[in-house]
């Protein structure tokens, strides 16, 4: 109470070099947090742009990978019916091989006998032409004597 009335000028010029000191260490610190403000929503900016590019990527690689599922799937299913139609053109090609062969088989059978008697036949005229030969040439030798 009793320093109100008494105040002196250099008290004030403390006073206000100490406020001016004061406001200028806030001022600093307004700038700085100014600054790193600024900083935060830049990277906040920059985050959120990540985000969504991230986002977006990830939803083209899904849609990638449904389109793959889709085209697999037609694959397996073109696969499976190729694969059906081998075997079954396996199935017919190995049939008819069985049916060939069985017949040929068939027809050698029939064949056996017939070529039996028909090497007998020729090893019997085979003799006789030999037989015949022998007399040929007896006959000659006989002649040569004669003459």
């Amino acid at each position: 109470v009793f320093a109100d009335g008494f105040v002196d000028e250099s008290f004030h010029f403390v006073h206000m070099r100490l406020m001016k000191a004061e406001v200028s260490d806030l001022r600093g610190q307004v700038e700085k947090l100014t600054l790193e403000r600024d900083d935060a929503r830049e990277r906040y900016r920059e985050v959120s742009q990540g985000m969504e590019q991230h986002a977006v990527a990830i939803e083209t690689l899904e849609n990638r990978n449904d389109v793959l599922e889709l085209r697999s799937s037609a694959l397996e299913d073109q696969m499976a019916l190729l694969f059906g139609q081998l075997s079954d053109d396996f199935l017919f090609y190995n049939e008819s091989l069985l049916t060939r062969t069985t017949d040929t088989l068939e027809i050698q059978k029939e064949l056996s006998a017939p070529r039996s008697v028909f090497s007998q036949n020729i090893d019997g005229v085979q003799k006789r032409l030999l037989h015949f030969q022998s007399l040929l040439n007896d006959i000659q030798q006989d002649s040569k004597i004669m003459n």
